[in-house]
């Protein structure tokens, strides 16, 4: 669904530009200011932006709010923040492959879709809604649990023994909000899991039997192509 509103083929849904999905990067720190505040080379696109942030100082905002800013001005472009992912190590792409966006051969639009294809950058990265969610799967006579997952996740292994604090931090500042736990903490609507409800009350008001048949020919046309069957 996000890849949908991205390109625009969400007919439920508002579409997504580019500029907010970097503002969404910059917001949720998955860009990190202080690496770009840091930056030396003075070859980087890192090293401009900082240049840039220091000499809107004055502005009077922070400096996620001035990156932002400069992106709605067209001050930084989209360009500069591709240089920024790759730079950080966020996303990978050898120098060929920015050549090509450079000279324009491969648009940004492109690049975001063909790195969220290859699982480069994901929901949990952009922080934009459809970016959370949670799945149980149980068995059906028992109700058993045999798998609880909550996305976005975390890796626990920055936070035992040494706990890595700018990890936690970023944890901590994530708009997808990892640390909560989907699954059991946060009340959810049960969704299709009622539907076993509804069945049982109808099997007991003898609405149907258990060998009756159900056609559905509703069709569900609020999630994007292609449409499905409810």
């Amino acid at each position: 669904m996000l890849k949908n509103k991205l390109l625009n083929r969400s007919y439920s849904e508002p579409s997504i530009s580019i500029k907010q999905g970097f503002a969404a990067m910059i917001t949720s720190n998955l860009i990190s200011l202080e690496l770009i505040m840091n930056s030396t080379d003075e070859s980087s696109t890192s090293f401009n932006i900082k240049n840039y942030l220091n000499s809107k100082m004055q502005d009077g905002l922070n400096l996620k709010e001035l990156l932002i800013q400069g992106l709605d001005l067209g001050e930084v472009s989209e360009y500069d923040m591709i240089h920024i992912l790759v730079e950080q190590g966020i996303v990978s792409a050898d120098h060929d492959y920015v050549d090509d966006i450079d000279n324009r051969k491969i648009s940004v639009l492109s690049f975001i879709i063909d790195k969220m294809d290859e699982k480069e950058i994901t929901p949990q990265m952009l922080g934009l809604d459809p970016s959370t969610g949670s799945v149980i799967i149980t068995k059906v006579n028992t109700g058993e649990v045999l798998a609880a997952v909550s996305y976005p996740s975390y890796d626990s292994n920055e936070l035992v023994n040494t706990i890595n604090a700018s990890y936690f931090s970023r944890l901590m500042n994530d708009t997808t909000t990892p640390m909560i736990n989907r699954v059991f903490m946060e009340r959810r609507a049960p969704g299709s899991s009622f539907k076993m409800i509804t069945a049982m009350t109808a099997l007991d008001k003898w609405v149907i039997t258990p060998l009756s048949t159900i056609k559905d020919e509703i069709v569900f046309t609020k999630a994007g192509l292609p449409y499905t069957r409810s």
